[in-house]
């Protein structure tokens, strides 16, 4: 069973025509992390640094929301939100898993295509955002949704949320 990527981004709409993704960017891939210091060398405690995010990054089909994923990151426009949906396809999907940032901006935004390739050109954007939350959702053994389990963390405030 494949899964289904949906970004919202407040003020960027997409061209999702999924009934509970409407008007949303779908993603072909996408990825985020972070690393934080720590050391375990002789007279330390393993003492741990500042978490450093590294930039929410995604690949998608060139859309509508090209040329404003563009604008935005030309100008450095701060946009409210944007929440990732990941969802299990088939006859039943489910959104499992949520990653939501807050006070985001457009990093980067690269275009490509290939000439002679049947593929369409592609969005290679990141975002940095100054919160992230975190929402997964366990699949039970008869296919529903488990409880959530939810983090965070707030790169302002060097807390988790």
């Amino acid at each position: 069973m494949a899964d289904e990527y949906f970004l919202e981004i407040d003020g960027i709409e997409g061209e999702s025509h999924d009934a509970r993704h409407q008007d949303e960017i779908e993603l072909d891939g996408w990825s985020f992390g972070g690393a934080a210091s720590g050391s375990f060398q002789a007279g330390g405690g393993a003492g741990a640094g500042k978490f450093n995010a590294q930039d929410f990054q995604f690949t998608a089909k060139v859309s509508k929301a090209s040329p404003l994923l563009f604008q935005a990151c030309a100008t450095g426009k701060h946009l409210p939100r944007a929440t990732l949906t990941a969802r299990k396809a088939g006859a039943n999907p489910q959104d499992y898993l949520k990653i939501t940032q807050t006070d985001v901006l457009i990093a980067s935004y690269q275009q490509s295509g290939s000439s002679g390739s049947d593929a369409p050109p592609r969005d290679q954007v990141s975002l940095t955002y100054a919160k992230i939350e975190l929402e997964y959702k366990p699949m039970n053994p008869d296919g529903s949704l488990g409880g959530s389990v939810k983090a965070g963390f707030d790169l302002k405030t060097n807390r988790p949320v």
